[in-house]
């Protein structure tokens, strides 16, 4: 199982630029139509000040599989309209992707 790592660098406002925003729940639909699985979206904390980064956990399956969902993604019509969105309002000053693999632990049976 392959899993995509996106992390998103935005202007350091404080969760507060997140919060109701709802701009990471209107990518899971689009990314979930496109074959992707949301495991999970992480964006800062009250606590933590203000700070910039957020991030989100997609399990794609196979590198193959992960081709097909990117495709997919990038014509479709709603995550169009949140790059234009992002774009505009120039809330995103960059974007790292990493693709990883998730290891099972190894457990010893003694």
């Amino acid at each position: 199982m392959l899993t995509k790592v996106p992390q998103r660098i935005g202007k350091p406002s404080g969760s507060v630029a997140y919060e109701g925003t709802g701009a990471a729940e209107a990518e899971f639909a689009p990314i979930i139509e496109s074959g992707g699985k949301v495991v999970g979206y992480y964006a800062p904390a009250d606590f933590a000040g203000k700070t910039s980064e957020a991030f989100a956990v997609i399990d794609v399956g196979t590198m193959a599989e992960y081709q097909v969902c990117r495709a997919m993604l990038a014509a479709h019509p709603k995550h169009k309209e949140s790059v234009a969105l992002i774009e505009k309002q120039r809330t995103s000053l960059s974007i790292y992707r990493a693709i990883v693999q998730r290891l099972e632990p190894v457990r010893n049976h003694e």
